[in-house]
């Protein structure tokens, strides 16, 4: 009778939700989103944010808790590249998706599958995602993306960070020396890295034509945290360098690991422009673009560089990507596609709560004692708090979009479902 109970909720709670030509058979769930360029410019082969808490998914037994069986896929099924942008127990998550292109006016639909325990392997990769990628959790340092210029102390990758220091030394006469990606770029093209940083180990950008020209973003001699110094260095072997100048005024405490974008290019000049750089772990902003117009390139590589032994410079991650004006992203009530048997707790089904989506009134018809509801954001915060004995919460002051509906039970676990306020 129970089995038949069970059957019944899920076939009413997800008849309309259930694809008629299911993709990914093997998975149970699925998030639908839609992409709406309605305002933007047509768009080719970027990355798009989207913001989808996973802990509330891992919570509710619907998504492994490494993540490893989440998949995202276009209208036709077709895989696309994506990657996890924090770590699965943060309050948030942001997937970062490589879109194909998005016409002007136009939208594009894609999925987000979960709820497949036996996938052991994680479709992941920040290098099919991103111009370029490296988050540094190999044991070594990846040769194919990154090279030395001139000797160094230290040079090794652990723990997450790849750190380097020149070998300069009072008894040497070469300093400034520096690691460069082996990848060239021309942009515009953002750059999102992980730095920590100290007075004279810093980073800037090489050029293509001459391995030794480049430019560093540094900091004023003393005490001041201020990076605003644009350093011209031509010659690596010899100390020799161009001369500095004042900008661009960004806090940057030193020796305290710190998240920067930087917006880059080369003009038709065959110029270096900044186009803006800001810290996003103070949320400070320049936007006042910088023009180095010392030497001509075709391209630049990014780089690390040190004074001597003493300056270390750490990398985190390093995150390339293009500039682009998000398209708006809706998230649609969550499909399911599993078998009854396959759910990972079957008391949900007896939640009977309805109609979801919904536009504000929820009807709660539990078929089991609660002894309290709470509704949660997707961060875990929680919005309402309601005895168990309430049959209906309205849902109408909060904007649409996805929620958590928790029901505390005498024994075990609260009992938890998705609910889409449309």
């Amino acid at each position: 009778m129970q089995r038949a109970l069970i059957t019944l909720a899920f076939a009413s709670l997800f008849s309309t939700a259930i694809h008629a030509q299911p993709c990914l058979a093997n998975w149970d769930y699925y998030l639908p989103v839609i992409l709406d360029n309605a305002a933007g410019q047509a768009l080719s082969d970027f990355q798009m944010r989207v913001d989808l808490p996973l802990a509330p998914l891992i919570s509710a037994g619907k998504l492994r808790p490494d993540a490893a069986d989440l998949r995202v896929v276009d209208s036709l099924c077709q895989p696309l590249p994506f990657y996890i942008d924090s770590t699965l127990a943060a309050s948030s998550n942001t997937l970062w998706i490589r879109i194909p292109g998005i016409g002007a006016g136009k939208q594009y639909k894609f999925r987000i599958y979960y709820g497949r325990p036996q996938a052991q392997n994680s479709a992941a990769s920040g290098d099919d995602t991103f111009i370029f990628f490296d988050d540094f959790e190999a044991p070594a340092v990846d040769p194919d993306k990154w090279e030395a210029i001139g000797a160094y102390a230290t040079w090794q990758q652990s723990g997450g960070e790849m750190t380097y220091a020149s070998d300069y030394n009072s008894t040497t006469g070469a300093r400034f020396k520096f690691v460069r990606s082996r990848a060239f770029f021309k942009g515009p093209h953002l750059f999102d890295f992980g730095i920590t940083q100290s007075t004279n180990a810093n980073f800037g950008f090489g050029s293509n034509r001459d391995t030794l020209n480049r430019y560093l973003l540094r900091y004023q001699s003393g005490a001041s945290d201020t990076m605003d110094l644009p350093a011209v260095l031509t010659d690596s072997t010899s100390n020799g360098y161009a001369t500095v100048t004042d900008w661009p005024n960004l806090a940057v405490i030193r020796d305290q690991p710190q998240d920067l974008s930087v917006l880059v290019q080369v003009n038709a000049a065959d110029h270096l422009l900044i186009e803006r750089i800001g810290n996003r772990t103070t949320g400070q902003q320049v936007t006042v673009p910088f023009e180095f117009n010392y030497f001509e390139q075709d391209s630049f590589s990014f780089v690390i560089s040190s004074f001597s032994v003493s300056f270390e410079v750490s990398l985190r991650y390093l995150k390339v990507r293009k500039p682009v004006t998000f398209p708006t992203v809706r998230i649609l009530a969550e499909g399911f596609q599993g078998t009854p048997s396959s759910v990972p707790d079957p008391r949900t089904a007896l939640l009977r709560v309805f109609p979801n989506p919904t536009r504000g009134l929820l009807d709660l018809r539990p078929e089991f004692r609660v002894l309290q509801w709470q509704l949660r954001d997707l961060q875990g915060r929680s919005l309402l708090s309601l005895p168990g004995s309430e049959s209906r919460i309205d849902l109408s002051p909060l904007p649409s979009g996805l929620y958590l509906l928790e029901a505390q039970v005498p024994d075990g676990e609260p009992v938890r479902l998705l609910i889409q306020r449309s």
